[in-house]
């Protein structure tokens, strides 16, 4: 039988910064202070769809640095089922208050919206075809479902992947361009009738050249 747990955290990357590190370590803070439990895998793969399915796929028992891809369909394995699964990518930024709302919410999919690029203002976030800048995103004073996202500071009931087929994450090509396994997950869920929901209040860095 699986062990529920509340949260199971995935962290892709194989470089953390100092940033990083000082959000993770106090991330461990408030989890332990308010006693959550959870799970944490990080992994290193060179395509972001492997990486995606293949750290969504390793049971947390296993010791996956320098593991080969196992390309299991079971969500970690069959060993835990969390509340919530929680994605954190390895360039991001985040203080215990941006941490709280994504985790402390009851939306199907709650996304964080941040910028791309140092070198200009647009975001990760388009709804009804229109991609916002973050000075879109500061006249907002409500969250707003969305169609297109980040995945790196997102968070998602449990049942939202199991209700997908695996793999979880994939690219699609096609004459008009190129869509993401970000894009790809997030329409997928709202195919199966689930809100993929942007909180203009979660304020995250997305650390480049510079932290934007």
């Amino acid at each position: 039988m699986a062990d529920k747990v509340d949260f199971a955290f995935l962290l892709p990357g194989r470089n953390f910064s100092q940033y990083f590190l000082n959000s993770w370590t106090n991330t461990l803070l408030w989890l332990y202070e308010n006693k959550y439990t959870f799970s944490y895998s990080s992994l290193y793969l060179s395509s972001l769809d492997m990486v995606r399915n293949n750290i969504l796929s390793y049971p947390p028992s296993s010791p996956i640095f320098g593991q080969p891809p196992i390309n299991d369909p079971r969500p970690f394995g069959g060993e835990i089922e969390p509340n919530r699964v929680v994605f954190i990518d390895s360039d991001m930024v985040w203080d215990i208050e941006a941490l709280e709302k994504l985790l402390i919410t009851d939306e199907d999919v709650l996304v964080a919206p941040y910028r791309v690029s140092p070198y200009n203002d647009k975001t990760v976030i388009m709804a009804n075809n229109h991609l916002y800048t973050a000075e879109d995103i500061k006249k907002l004073d409500s969250p707003i479902e969305v169609d297109m996202a980040g995945l790196g500071f997102t968070s998602c009931k449990f049942e939202v992947i199991q209700s997908m087929s695996y793999p979880w994450f994939y690219t699609t090509f096609s004459p008009e361009g190129i869509n993401g396994e970000d894009y790809n997950f997030y329409q997928n869920a709202k195919k199966l009738g689930y809100k993929v929901v942007m909180d203009p209040s979660i304020k995250v860095g997305h650390e480049k050249n510079l932290i934007v």
